[in-house]
């Protein structure tokens, strides 16, 4: 089995466990959608599926694959997931954003989670790589988000060049890719009120960098006790001490080569 099929399962499982409604009641969106895998095996669940995807030669296959099939309860579209999205196509149970954040630039990518949780109306799973190092910065609607730079383009690829990399960016040479903490924050500031990393199914192909997570729209809570208190952010580094209970397994220079490992990377920053 290949490694797109263990995320093929992961994502399936997990709409099946946390969209609580039948796949017959369900409309899902599925955001650069490639060749249609993921569309294709929703819709022959009873799904309703609307398919985005930049390149037609990716929709030309999968339209052909779905009528194979025999399937009309999915439509693939060639479109930019940049452009607005709710007015063409409403609002969502499910949205499928797999493998194309970590191909926009930072303020791009910010804005398309602000739009996802515009269309969604239960359950959103991003599948996505994330930054390591929080070396950029992108500042967005008053806020900080941290990550690294990745190069999808030369500055000399024309337009047919870019468009012929089906596993790259639409025309963006290079894209930001956000750290988990700062795409956490995120999240949550644009009204997903629980997020989860999902852990199995297994996908035991991927990269380290490279996360499942289900953001939730729900009813915010609050409780009697402190109304008024501010969620924190995720930190970028955050260094908690080992409970006592396990203190004595560790070497005692492990917070040192911590401190250590904390003062390169902020003096590499600042370079």
């Amino acid at each position: 089995m290949t490694e797109p099929h263990f995320r093929l399962r992961r994502i399936t499982q997990v709409i099946a466990d946390l969209s609580r409604k039948p796949w017959t009641d369900l409309r899902i969106l599925d955001l650069g959608s490639l060749e249609g895998q993921f569309s294709l095996e929703f819709a022959s669940k009873g799904a309703r599926v609307v398919a985005i995807e930049g390149r037609e030669a990716n929709n030309t296959k999968a339209r052909a694959a779905a009528a194979s099939r025999g399937l009309g309860n999915v439509e693939f579209i060639t479109d930019d997931v940049r452009n607005p999205l709710q007015k063409r196509h409403g609002r969502f149970d499910v949205v499928l954003c797999s493998g194309i954040l970590y191909h926009l630039p930072g303020e791009d990518g910010c804005h398309l989670i602000k739009t996802i949780a515009e269309l969604c109306t239960n359950l959103t799973l991003i599948d996505t790589h994330i930054g390591l190092t929080d070396f950029k910065t992108v500042e967005w609607n008053g806020k900080k988000y941290y990550g690294v730079a990745y190069q999808e383009h030369s500055s000399t690829d024309t337009a047919e060049m870019k468009l012929a990399r089906a596993w790259a960016s639409l025309g963006n040479e290079t894209s930001f890719w956000m750290t988990k903490p700062s795409l956490l924050n995120l999240l949550r500031d644009v009204g997903f009120t629980t997020v989860l990393e999902v852990f199995r199914p297994a996908s035991f192909f991927d990269f380290s960098d490279r996360v499942t997570l289900a953001a939730i729209k729900g009813a915010p809570q609050e409780i009697s006790i402190c109304r008024e208190a501010p969620e924190p952010d995720w930190p970028e580094h955050l260094d908690l001490p080992v409970h006592p209970g396990q203190a004595h397994h560790f070497v005692a220079l492990a917070p040192l080569w911590k401190r250590i490992g904390r003062k390169v990377r902020r003096t590499l920053k600042l370079k």
